[in-house]
């Protein structure tokens, strides 16, 4: 369990310092969902990694206890380096 979660923290870490300010680089994995296009970021092991991406609108209100909702459809590219 210790392991697991020093290797968690190395990759966060690892992350984190990729990201660099909201810079975009050049290998930076790019995948378009349709509703929204998001940009995720490319570890060492060559594994494509996505965090904080929207799969439904968030359950407030009337659709509280409902379905889930198709989320808004935005333009531009979304960073999907962390979770926001």
């Amino acid at each position: 369990m210790r392991s697991s979660f020093l290797w968690l923290s190395s990759v966060a870490s690892l992350v984190y310092s990729l990201e660099a300010g909201g810079e975009t680089f050049a290998d930076s994995p790019i995948v378009n969902l349709g509703y929204a296009t998001y940009q995720g970021v490319r570890l060492a092991a060559g594994v494509d990694e996505y965090l904080g991406m929207r799969y439904a609108e968030a359950p407030l209100g009337k659709l509280r206890f409902r379905a889930p909702q198709d989320p808004t459809t935005v333009s531009g590219v979304q960073s999907a380096s962390r979770v926001s």
